[in-house]
């Protein structure tokens, strides 16, 4: 009995010993997962992930460049504002790197308001002047060679296409070199509203001009007639 009872204390013991070995072997290989911030892979070296900053300023820097070696210049225009559907004006442009505005001003001779502003300048610009309700003829080249010590001047002739508040637009447009090549970069638009007025005696004339065959049949006939019988 006695001996009975030291194998079955035996037995037990090894069983414990192998319950506790099962145990510690299932928590380390089935135990919690690391946080997902601890699974996910690095992306070192793969492309697509995060850019050099040095190199991506690189890829500016022709630009920045150009840019930066443009000068400050002072511009003067007028906008022909009112004016008459029948007649034409004349927007002039002044562009100088010397004259103060308050002297620039006073060299443009159109007529109209006359506005000034500072602008950035390359050695070449161009300008044009543009709206859908004006026929415009460019007077001078628009692009040209920027003088440091004369001024450049561009004149344009615009003729309204209809009455009203119409929309004339005057874009300015650098030439820099960007890695040897001769690129365009906007420098400035303004945008001015021109009041385009017609007389009563305008509008009667193209009414008449739009409608003579009604006018003729409606009112000369009539009216001749009645003076013929009244003659007679």
């Amino acid at each position: 009995m006695i001996v009975t009872g030291w194998i079955f204390l035996a037995a037990a013991v090894i069983l414990a010993v192998l319950l506790l070995v099962f145990f510690t072997y299932s928590a380390g290989r089935f135990g919690a997962r690391p946080p997902a911030e601890a699974r996910q892979p690095s992306h070192t070296g793969l492309r697509g992930g995060n850019p050099d900053p040095a190199k991506s300023a690189s890829i500016f820097s022709a630009v920045d460049e150009a840019l930066a070696k443009m000068q400050i210049g002072n511009i003067a225009f007028n906008s022909p504002s009112p004016m008459n559907v029948d007649d034409s004006a004349r927007v002039e442009l002044r562009l100088d790197l010397q004259l103060p505005p308050s002297t620039l001003i006073k060299t443009i001779s159109a007529r109209g308001v006359v506005e000034y502003a500072t602008i950035k300048v390359s050695d070449r610009m161009t300008a044009h002047l543009y709206g859908d309700d004006f026929a415009i003829t460019a007077n001078t080249p628009e692009t040209q060679a920027i003088s440091g010590r004369e001024s450049t001047s561009w004149q344009w002739t615009v003729k309204p296409k209809t009455a009203g508040q119409c929309e004339l637009c005057l874009n300015l447009t650098a030439i820099i070199d960007i890695d040897g090549s001769r690129e365009e970069r906007n420098i400035e638009t303004f945008s001015r509203t021109i009041q385009v007025i017609v007389t009563p005696g305008q509008r009667a004339k193209k009414f008449a001009k739009e409608n003579w065959k009604w006018v003729g049949g409606t009112i000369l006939i009539p009216l001749v007639g009645w003076w013929w019988k009244q003659r007679h």
